[in-house]
């Protein structure tokens, strides 16, 4: 079977239950599927297309249309209601959250969505006590599934908002509002979950710095600055195979599927540094079950951290055959040889891995051979089934303008700041941040489906249902990293790449009030709904003055 998907193990193993086939007996192929945005998560058509051929006896092909891709999957809408208490000082007492989320005719992966994206609500914050109420409502609407942020951007866009607005009855900053209540690191923030694993507040402040927080600002503009944060997986098996052969060049099998987050490239990184080869002699080969290796699945941004560990950790192997292969050609104890980033440390004298390979396996040839695995096993007692393997922790601000005579919203400047641990590849990191903030701004500011009164798509297609372009994107953009190499991944990295789209919208609508003291509680930011708002803004209310 061909398929799109970015699970290819988790489809086969749907396949062959449903077929009545040994896993043996189906063979899937996943080409790089470029970008998932969640159609590509989970097994739809599959089961459907593998029964026709069998039927048929020959191959069967199902492409759809955009049309129909509309049709069949969204992002999960959401309904949230948020009340928090506060002490005089802005010292965070209670936070009250129920969200409903709209998951439409089927529930795909939907309930996990509504689950995952509904449990850390109260954000990274010291909440003494918090109730978080989420549930799953059906409908006869398209079926909703994952999509980037996994569900955690609709709770985020109201509890943000609702902080902002405390600050605003308070009279504190809301930059220093989050500082306040800001978790440290260490510190248990969500009941049976992983504590606080880095140093957040240096984000917060990075961001503001870069934003220019209290600096004087033009007439008609303003900043607005919110926090997201999403838990990594909660599970996890990776396997890897890497091999190198008898002229130092490097295979890496990894079952993780490329979507754009530059898992290729990285993989290849890690065996390259560990094992000393040039990059380009590094091939990485992905997306044939009959090939690679057991990968659970490709999601959470779990790609460097658990299949990166993976292939760490066959590299590892590896540079034990090649210590004890040197030991054996010098007659020296293999304790005393050192083998690391490409080169064996003898007691006398240093070499490279490859001579010391080529030496090894001698006229023969050969090949050394090393095999991987990260596990993150399931905690049956967690709410989730298991605890954060990381967070992504990410602060955006932004400074907007907007005209008064149409309600468009122009971003003057988009600073977001993610605690990565660490960039194995910086410039893969900083367009992965800014591509997850572009798609931010497309939900904050355009993207919605409109329906008819029987729950049919009225703005189905690339022209009436607007994304954005090069003509939307921020006038200035500017992306930087938190790295303290503090995270579970190879050298202390962490995943990231859905961090930057989760406080979008909250930072957007913060800005917008703060240059116009007008408040807007649904999405999108569209012209016509920021213009109503304007309209009903308080006689005089301009620049946050009298718009609670």
């Amino acid at each position: 079977m061909w398929s799109s998907i970015q699970h290819p193990n988790w489809l086969q193993r749907v396949i062959a239950r449903l077929l009545g086939l040994p896993l043996s007996k189906v063979r899937v192929f996943s080409p790089d599927p470029g970008g998932g945005f969640g159609g590509k998560q989970h097994t739809k058509y599959e089961p459907l297309v593998a029964l026709m051929a069998l039927q048929a006896g020959r191959p069967v092909r199902l492409v759809l249309s955009l049309e129909e891709t509309f049709q069949a999957v969204r992002r999960t809408a959401a309904e949230v209601r948020v009340r928090t208490g506060l002490r005089t000082d802005g010292t965070l007492v209670f936070e009250d959250v129920t969200a409903d989320y709209l998951i439409g005719a089927y529930a795909d992966i939907a309930d996990r969505v509504v689950g995952k994206g509904s449990y850390p609500a109260c954000g990274p914050y010291r909440v003494p006590a918090g109730r978080v109420t989420a549930r799953s409502i059906l409908s006869h609407t398209v079926p909703s599934t994952a999509f980037r942020g996994f569900g955690n951007p609709q709770v985020n866009w109201a509890v943000e908002s609702n902080l902002n607005e405390a600050a605003r009855r308070l009279g504190i900053d809301p930059l220093e509002l989050r500082l306040h209540n800001l978790a440290r690191k260490g510190e248990a923030f969500i009941p049976f979950d992983t504590p606080a694993d880095g140093d957040w507040d240096q984000t917060v402040r990075r961001a503001a710095d870069l934003i220019g927080w209290g600096t004087p600002l033009p007439a008609g503009r303003g900043r607005g600055i919110a926090i997201g944060i999403k838990s990594g997986p909660t599970t996890g098996l990776s396997y890897s195979t890497v091999r190198l052969l008898a002229d130092g060049s490097v295979i890496v099998y990894a079952g993780t599927s490329d979507m754009g987050q530059g898992a290729r490239t990285v993989f290849a990184q890690i065996a390259a540094d560990e094992l000393g080869a040039p990059l380009d002699w590094v091939t990485v080969v992905m997306g044939d079950t009959a090939v690679v290796p057991y990968d659970q699945q490709t999601s959470a941004s779990r790609s460097t951290v658990l299949m990166g560990n993976a292939v760490l950790a066959a590299c590892r192997l590896i540079q034990d055959q090649v210590r004890a292969m040197a030991a054996r050609l010098n007659g020296v104890d293999a304790a005393a040889i050192d083998v690391d980033h490409g080169t064996v440390r003898l007691p006398d004298r240093e070499l490279p891995i490859v001579d010391v390979v080529k030496a090894g396996l001698g006229r023969l040839g050969g090949e050394l051979i090393g095999n991987g695995e990260m596990r993150k096993d399931a905690e049956p007692d967690h709410p989730l089934g298991g605890s954060a393997a990381f967070f992504e922790f990410n602060c955006t601000a932004v400074e907007a303008g907007v005209d008064e005579e149409t309600g468009d919203v122009t971003i003057h400047r988009h600073v977001t700041v993610s605690d990565v641990g660490r960039s194995i590849n910086p410039l893969q990191v900083r367009m992965q941040d800014e591509g997850a903030a572009i798609q931010g701004l497309g939900h904050t500011l355009m993207e919605h489906y409109i329906f008819d009164d029987t729950g049919r798509i009225r703005n189905l297609g690339a022209i009436d249902y607007r994304i954005p372009t090069s003509m939307d994107l921020p006038l200035e953009m500017v992306s930087a990293t938190i790295e303290n190499a503090d995270g579970p991944g190879p050298y202390g990295s962490k995943g990231m790449s859905e961090g930057a789209l989760l406080c979008v919208a909250p930072a957007v609508a913060a800005a917008v009030y703060d240059a116009t003291g007008a408040v807007i509680r649904d999405l999108p930011l569209t012209p016509e709904r920021v213009w109503r708002a304007l309209g009903e803004r308080p006689s005089g209310a301009s620049r946050g003055e009298g718009a609670e």
